[in-house]
């Protein structure tokens, strides 16, 4: 994932032995093994999102399919649900916007 090769980790482990006084070594790897768990939950984190993201997306490309689809747009007194469904969408929008700034 990162590329890094056993030199890297070597001038790592060399540099670390030199900041690092002996006796505070515990400390700094436990300290180092709770920032990686950080890490590693942000990470996964992300990747959820993200997940999620792309769900979200597929659901609503496949529910705008169907849609347009179903309606019947040969018929000029019937008017298309999904037209409708766009022409409330900015009053929809203006609503959330103002129910977020109070």
């Amino acid at each position: 994932m990162f590329n890094i090769g056993i030199g890297e980790i070597l001038w790592l482990v060399f540099l670390v032995f030199i900041f690092v006084k002996p006796q505070n070594l515990p400390g700094f790897f436990r300290q180092l093994g709770h920032w990686v768990s950080k890490a590693r939950l942000l990470v996964q984190e992300g990747r959820d999102f993200m997940h999620s993201l792309k769900e979200i997306e597929q659901q609503e490309f496949f529910n705008s399919s169907k849609i347009s689809d179903s309606g019947d747009s040969t018929s000029p007194g019937k008017e298309n649900s999904a037209t409708t469904k766009l022409d409330n969408t900015p009053s929809k929008i203006h609503d959330f916007e103002q129910e977020l700034k109070d």
